[in-house]
């Protein structure tokens, strides 16, 4: 994903165009709660992913939002990737975690049309949060 990004980024350079990036969205984790042996181990590995997408961009401050879909049934089960989320953001001022509780689902992966609609309200309010902190 982030040699992906970085020819993108290239990409759009060659073509004279200025790219800024505001921030970076991570809705993922409830394949990792599929088992206990990967939701013990997601914490470890979303930090390092995190780590390396500021690394990569050279943004150390890059602020990042966090989600996972609390109503998936592994994620029910194995509580873990959600709480992983929460303390990498707790132990960083330039993140913050989105919740998806309440949101209306087509099924237990995916949000319905009105679902996805609040749910990018929710993201853009997030962002907006983290881009004042970044002013502040």
């Amino acid at each position: 994903m982030c040699r992906e990004l970085l020819i993108a980024i290239k990409l759009l350079e060659t073509r004279h165009l200025k790219v800024n990036l505001c921030s970076f969205t991570w809705i993922q984790g409830e394949s990792d709660a599929e088992t206990d042996a990967m939701a013990i181990h997601y914490h470890e590995r979303l930090a390092v992913l995190l780590r390396h997408v500021r690394e990569i961009l050279y943004e150390p401050d890059l602020p990042i939002i966090l989600g996972i879909d609390e109503q998936h049934p592994w994620v029910k089960e194995r509580p873990i990737v959600v709480e992983a989320q929460k303390q990498i953001v707790a132990a960083n001022k330039h993140m913050a975690f989105l919740s998806m509780l309440g949101l209306e689902k087509a099924d237990t992966s995916h949000l319905t049309p009105r679902g996805l609609v609040k749910h990018g309200e929710r993201l853009f309010e997030t962002w907006q949060q983290l881009a004042k902190c970044q002013d502040a």
